[in-house]
């Protein structure tokens, strides 16, 4: 339904109309449309922390992030692209802290302070958090995985700004 309506026109009548349930039914598993929404967000979300749970030795390795990502990010963005519409629909969603983008932030935030065993300041692990959300965003936006190549221009192009 999220594809064809936005988020607050939809109705539990609608979701159960469409499910072919009762509403008595919706509330009996889920208490409002907050708790399906944010399930579903949930849903959306485990074949990003399994991508990089998958791997997550090998990016504790400095050396390895870029054999890692280059075996991570395929895998990734399969599953990203084939569900992209759906993804993007949950992106538009404004849930604050329980919104998509939101709860992706997090995840990523957390699995790299697992990754490195707090070795990486915050403001570190933020900046890569924020570098593969980037990442995650072109998926979305353009329904195909960046090149190494195109990540290590554009990584290049920060670096000269920075150092303007």
């Amino acid at each position: 339904m999220l594809r064809i309506c936005d988020f607050d026109t939809i109705t539990i009548s609608a979701i159960a109309k469409r499910a072919q349930i009762s509403r008595q039914t919706f509330y009996t598993y889920y208490p409002s449309i907050f708790e399906l929404t944010t399930q579903i967000i949930d849903e959306y979300l485990v074949p990003i922390q399994q991508a990089i749970d998958a791997r997550i030795d090998l990016i504790r390795h400095p050396g390895n992030f870029k054999s890692t990502y280059a075996t991570i990010a395929p895998m990734l963005a399969h599953r990203l692209i084939d569900n992209r519409m759906n993804y993007l629909a949950l992106r538009k969603i404004q849930l604050g802290k329980n919104g998509f983008n939101a709860r992706l932030e997090i995840v990523l935030t957390q699995k790299l302070r697992r990754a490195y065993e707090s070795n990486l300041d915050e403001l570190t692990q933020k900046f890569i958090a924020y570098l593969l959300l980037a990442e995650l965003d072109y998926i979305f936006d353009s329904g195909k995985l960046p090149s190494p190549e195109m990540i290590n221009d554009s990584i290049r192009k920060i670096q000269n700004i920075f150092r303007g």
